[in-house]
């Protein structure tokens, strides 16, 4: 999907756009880095055939923030957009899932899945802040 991007775009983004989003995604190769899924965006408008342009500076006149802002892109040329990570989970089901391996006998390997999507909220209130009764749980079982 990336690649489709880079070889798409490569005669209508500037090389310093790409070079740019390309280091940005090759320094931090983790679900955690914003800028694989801010990639994954333009990829899903560029195969849609969406015309925009990534990486667009706003100066602070034209909008509510105190300085100037830089928005991950624009779409026809009025509609500014941001990429964010809201309700995804994955990277914080790992972190889950790591924090209960550290807490549970060695000879176990804890996997954390399902076919069911949650929001971030609902993985916090009802896991992240019950671990201790989780590994608990897991504890008695042994």
């Amino acid at each position: 999907m990336l690649c489709n991007l880079f070889q798409s775009t490569s005669d209508k983004w500037s090389y310093e756009d790409i070079r740019v989003l390309l280091n940005d995604i090759l320094k931090k190769p983790s679900p955690l880095n914003g800028k694989i899924y801010e990639a994954l965006v333009y990829s899903w408008l560029e195969s849609h055939y969406i015309r925009f342009k990534p990486q667009v500076k706003i100066l602070s006149q034209d909008c509510l923030k105190v300085h100037d802002y830089e928005a991950d892109g624009i779409i026809d040329n009025n509609i500014y957009f941001d990429v964010k990570q809201f309700g995804i989970t994955l990277p914080h089901l790992d972190t889950l899932r790591n924090k209960i391996q550290k807490q549970v006998p060695d000879d176990y390997f804890v996997t954390v899945g399902g076919t069911k999507n949650i929001s971030t909220r609902v993985l916090k209130d009802d896991y992240l802040s019950r671990l201790p009764e989780v590994v608990n749980e897991i504890n008695v079982k042994t």
